[in-house]
């Protein structure tokens, strides 16, 4: 090798030498680093890794988070669904009478309203095993006979809550707008079906509460009932009228179950003001008190006594119902109703009905009320038609007497549970 080619070795390898030193003071990776594969990988593994630790230390607090929610007790409300129904019941009337008005009184004090019927029940789990059921109603009183639902306002009909302390105990409280089928664990009135059964059974109450026990082939149930009297006159102001309701059910021979269900009403005593607020319940029966008395001086004598305790158990009402129900659409019904305070009146009541779902359904209802110097009677037949599971039509006849007076009538039913 020449001199000259020495020379230039020299130069290059100067040249090199002082480029790598001048890119290590200033900071600049070399070009053998930028161009190595193995230098890309370890830049990206170090990123990566960075990331990862980032998004693992934000994992660790959330699971301490959700950890920390689950062991705290939370609303028993927390995690719960609401089921929506909706019922619409619709009542048409062809009446063959020559007043119509007097037609359609007679009918709506036979439990037959004419119009539109509107129900929205919300039904909410509470803590797994309890219910809470709120029941909103379009307002009778703003509906008439046509009824006309535009513009109608939805009220609180009921408010009721069952607590189930095992399978075989529930604990059941109606604040507001308590009926005695909310304690009925019978076959019942299946859905659609027009209402049958003694008037106290029908009858609306302010607050209620009550227990119902399950066996293995019986069940039983009890309830205590209280309503506020219409303060019509001074001896009904301030009192409230208490009903007792029992309901035995026992399963006989393979489906066939029988109801045994009774009322017994009584008002309170006259002296006993007892005030009624919205959501009360009060516990236990109204003891006499004679604090009045006392604070006047006077002590009330004996015949005085003697003549409330006699009003007072006069004014009771009793009904008794038993059903029978064969399978699931095959039923029949009868009941009585006593009342103490129209001597020589009382009111019974036959129904038989069979509705089956995927075939046409008939029913035939008998109902008579005999007082002292009147009688009424309500004879209703009906077709069950059911179009799927949630529409049902009920075309029938009805005939209803109030002493001389007949009211014969084309009725048209439908139900629609949405």
């Amino acid at each position: 090798m020449g001199p000259m080619a020495v020379v230039g070795d020299r130069i290059q390898s100067l040249k090199k030498s002082s480029e790598g030193f001048f890119k290590a003071v200033l900071g600049m990776p070399s070009d053998s680093s930028r161009r190595s594969p193995i230098e890309r990988l370890k830049r990206l593994q170090r990123e990566v890794f960075s990331d990862v630790m980032k998004l693992r230390d934000r994992q660790d607090k959330m699971e301490r988070m959700f950890s920390f929610y689950k062991s705290c007790r939370g609303s028993p409300f927390d995690e719960v669904s609401t089921h929506i129904k909706g019922i619409v019941d619709l009542l048409n009337g062809l009446l063959f009478v020559d007043s119509s008005q007097q037609a359609c009184d007679t009918l709506h004090k036979a439990g037959r309203r004419i119009g539109i019927d509107i129900r929205f029940i919300f039904e909410t789990a509470v803590r797994q095993k309890d219910a809470l059921i709120a029941e909103l109603v379009t307002s009778p009183s703003n509906i008439g006979y046509l009824g006309d639902v535009l513009g109608t306002p939805l009220v609180l009909n009921k408010v009721k809550y069952t607590s189930n302390i095992n399978d075989q105990l529930s604990v059941i409280a109606v604040p507001f707008g308590a009926r005695t089928t909310d304690f009925e664990i019978g076959p019942g009135v299946p859905q659609g079906l027009p209402q049958f059964g003694p008037p106290l059974f029908s009858e609306r109450q302010d607050c209620a509460g009550g227990l119902t026990f399950k066996g293995s082939n019986f069940a039983v149930s009890s309830a205590v009932l209280v309503s506020q009297l219409a303060p019509l006159t001074s001896s009904t102001a301030d009192r409230c009228c208490w009903s007792t309701f029992a309901q035995l059910t026992y399963q006989t021979y393979k489906e066939m179950i029988c109801a045994v269900s009774g009322i017994w009403q009584m008002p309170s005593r006259p002296g006993q003001p007892i005030k009624l607020g919205p959501f009360s319940i009060p516990i236990g029966y109204p003891k006499r008190s004679l604090a009045l008395s006392d604070a006047q001086g006077w002590q009330p004598s004996s015949s005085s006594v003697t003549s409330q305790a006699t009003d007072h158990h006069s004014a009771s009402s009793h009904a008794l119902m038993v059903e029978l129900s064969f399978d699931e659409s095959a039923r029949l019904g009868a009941w009585i109703e006593l009342q103490r305070s129209n001597p020589g009146s009382h009111q019974w009541g036959i129904s038989l009905s069979d509705t089956p779902e995927d075939e046409i359904g008939w029913g035939l209802l008998v109902s008579r009320m005999l007082e002292a110097h009147s009688s009424k009677s309500h004879v209703e037949g009906f077709l069950n038609f059911r179009l799927g599971k949630k529409l049902t039509l009920q075309p029938g006849l009805l005939y209803l007497t109030d002493g001389n007076v007949q009211t014969p009538a084309l009725l048209l039913r439908s139900n629609w549970v949405m």
